[in-house]
């Protein structure tokens, strides 16, 4: 399994306890959606390298998490995405090194990316 879906499937089974969070839906994929029709939580990858501090055998993969909502209604979207970046900045810490979250649009809707950054080990 890919590391971007190794993630995706860790916080689609975490966020279903944290009330915050459980109303996104979460996917890897590499691809943008079409049309937004719920609230998401998209995991792509950016990059993949070995960093000199990695231990051997392993890898540095970094990832984008893009949590879109499914209002077009800027100032509602707003308000959802505020609910779920801040849960979400709470849960990541404990988890996945991360950086700040910065707000941007896609298309007509607004979207919450967060860049991730994981440690893996290469699959034998």
């Amino acid at each position: 399994m890919s590391v971007r879906k190794e993630v995706a499937a860790k916080l689609a089974a975490d966020w279903k306890t944290i009330p915050a969070l459980a109303g996104l839906r979460v996917k890897a994929t590499e691809n943008l959606p079409d049309a937004i029709h719920e609230d998401l939580a998209l995991i792509r990858q950016t990059s993949m390298g070995r960093a000199p501090q990695s231990p051997q055998g392993a890898w540095t993969v970094k990832l984008t998490l893009s949590i879109f909502s499914a209002h077009e209604d800027l100032d509602r979207a707003a308000e959802d995405l505020d609910g779920y970046v801040e849960a979400a900045l709470e849960y990541l810490p404990k988890n996945f090194l991360h950086e700040d979250a910065e707000l941007a649009k896609y298309e007509n809707r607004l979207v919450y990316l967060i860049p991730l950054t994981i440690t893996a080990k290469k699959e034998a």
